[in-house]
């Protein structure tokens, strides 16, 4: 069970105030993001992330190859793309094979949800059980389809045309 540690209460959707163990229906649910472990576990981004990964890793690839020199704008990209970087140098001599930060790539998918309009739920979420606890970061919106469309435009306005 999920709560806000600063309320102790369970989280809801802001929207429809459906409580988290009906969230497999709010219409409201961008994603739920678990900070601890990096991974996602619902809302309408949870079969959608890999279109993210795959953007910026198609980027990153043709940079890669042609060993061009770039830097990107936001911070979150560019740290990104410095340890993509730094992986596939570590490699040389080895057939070159790199993969994404999956913790700074988590955040920057977050951090273009919400600049696309994604709205975090305040305060710090939790499940805790006796042998694990994780942080969440719970994202929900009026409309998830068109947050994550604005937030891969926003991805390719980042990285492909940014060349």
């Amino acid at each position: 069970m999920t709560f806000d540690v600063d309320t102790g209460r369970k989280p809801s959707c802001p929207f429809c105030d459906l409580p988290e163990e009906d969230w497999e229906d709010c219409p409201h649910l961008v994603a739920v993001f678990d900070r601890t472990f990096l991974d996602c576990y619902g809302g309408e981004i949870f079969d959608r992330d890999g279109e993210f990964r795959d953007l910026v890793e198609a980027a990153f690839s043709k940079r890669l190859k042609g060993a061009e020199s770039v830097a990107f704008e936001k911070a979150d990209l560019e740290r990104l793309w410095q340890q993509s970087k730094y992986e596939q140098a570590s490699q040389a001599g080895e057939e070159s094979y790199w993969d994404l930060n999956d913790r700074i790539f988590q955040e920057l998918l977050i951090e273009r949800l919400l600049a696309a309009g994604a709205r975090a739920l305040p305060g710090r979420c939790e499940d805790s059980t006796p042998l694990a606890s994780s942080v969440y970061t719970i994202l929900f919106a009026t409309f998830p389809r068109i947050v994550i469309l604005k937030a891969l435009q926003l991805l390719v306005e980042e990285t492909i045309l940014s060349e």
